[in-house]
Formats: structure tokens, sequence, C-alpha cells
């Protein structure tokens, strides 16, 4: 089987001469993350990132005041009328961030688009004193933007999580040239044509290649083809 262990080490040892010590008892081992101590992302209060960011309570707490200023300037306008209803569709429209984002990136890059078009709207609504229209404009595009960073953002966890434990080093046997030592770890990135890598079991297939000596070899390739089952390989194939 195959084990994965999380290994603590001085600065001053790399995590490749590690590795290499350990394929020379024939571990099989090999790198699926590196990192050090105290590398952690900086915690400092970015507004733009913020607000970009559906998943932020600053993004879900304007939303939520928008949200109620135009079922406040809704309300408001068929019992009471008069500034009131005029005064919450006004705040509804400062806070659509998201769309005045968006249609400022899009005319920087020259590029007529749906966001474009939807604030050329908001801003005649307003300039013919349709402010309730403004409103519904202005909070129908962020609530829609809002839907579709949250799905981004799920998309991209369920991304991440189909990549925990993808290998970023392979074992070189031998090499097809270059100042490269064969039996050592090396980057996948690294990798050049006609080197012969070592595969164990539970190990990532880091590049594409042709099976040169296996006694039985089964492959799932399901995030390649979409098949629910392994492939079985022989050697010479692909």
């Amino acid at each position: 089987g195959t084990k994965t262990a999380v290994v603590t080490h001085l600065s001053k040892v790399k995590p490749d001469s590690l590795v290499a010590a350990m394929n020379r008892l024939m571990l099989g081992a090999r790198i699926l993350q590196s990192g050090g101590a105290g590398q952690e992302e900086s915690k400092k209060f970015n507004l733009f990132a913020e607000l970009q960011n559906a998943e932020s309570s600053l993004c879900r707490i304007l939303l939520l005041v928008q949200g109620v200023a135009f079922a406040l300037a809704l309300l408001t306008q068929q019992v009471l009328g008069g500034i009131v209803p005029d005064m919450l569709s006004l705040v509804t429209v400062l806070l659509a961030h998201s769309l005045l984002r968006r249609a400022c990136t899009s005319m920087m890059a020259k590029r007529i688009s749906m966001h474009v078009l939807m604030f050329l709207v908001l801003v005649g609504a307003l300039y013919l004193g349709q402010v309730s229209e403004a409103a519904t404009v202005a909070f129908l595009v962020n609530a829609s933007e809002w839907i579709v960073g949250k799905s981004q953002v799920a998309v991209e966890k369920e991304l991440g999580k189909s990549l925990v434990g993808t290998s970023s080093h392979a074992t070189l046997l031998s090499t097809g040239g270059g100042p490269r030592s064969s039996g050592t770890p090396i980057r996948i990135e690294e990798l050049r044509p006609k080197d012969v890598v070592l595969l164990k079991s539970g190990s990532t297939v880091p590049t594409d290649g042709r099976i040169l000596k296996a006694d039985t070899f089964t492959v799932n390739e399901s995030s390649v083809t979409g098949e629910a089952l392994p492939v079985d390989k022989s050697v010479g194939e692909r």
C-alpha cells in the first residue's frame, strides 16, 4: 500500500535530499507537497479582494443591506410614497459595487460587455428620474454576480480537493541527457524527453510516456477520459 508521512526537518536540509536517501533504500518516496513553517498568506485587509470574494463577510453584508433597502423601497412606494422610497432606491443603487467594478473593467479593456450595457441602462434610468427602475437593475445584477461568484468558489473548492495529493516530483531511473543523476527525485516540470521514471503503487503518472517495463500496470484515467474504472496497460502502451 501507499503511506503518506509529514516530515519536519531543519531548514538547511533539502526535501530532495531526504527523498533521495529514502529511495536508496528502495522505499519509493516522493514529495507530495513542501513548504516552510510560517509560510502563511498575508492576513492584511484588501477591500478590492473582499468585494470580489463572494464568500467574504463584507460582500455578504453589502448584498444583505442592498436587498433590505430594495425590499423596503418597494414596500414604502406602495404604502407611503414620497421621498422615502427614492432614498432607499438610491441606497440600493449606491451599493451596486459589482456592476460598477465590472463595467469599469470592461471599459478600461475597451470591450462592450453586458455589464457596460446594464450600467448605461442604470445611468439612463437615473437621468430620467426612474430611481426605482435603476434600483431594480442594480440589485438584480449585483445578486446575479454574487450567485455566479458563489458558484465559482464552490467549483474551485472541488477542484482543489481533487488535486490534494498530486505529486510535484518524480523519481528518475535514467536521464535523457544533461547534468542530472539517476535515482534521485526531480521536479515534474524539469522532466525531459527520453527520461525514464519510476512509478510505484499509488503514484501519480507525472507526464505522458510509454511503459518500458511492468508486471501489471493499471491506471486511473477518470480525470482525463471520464472512464469510471481503471484501465489495464501493458508494456509499450502510452
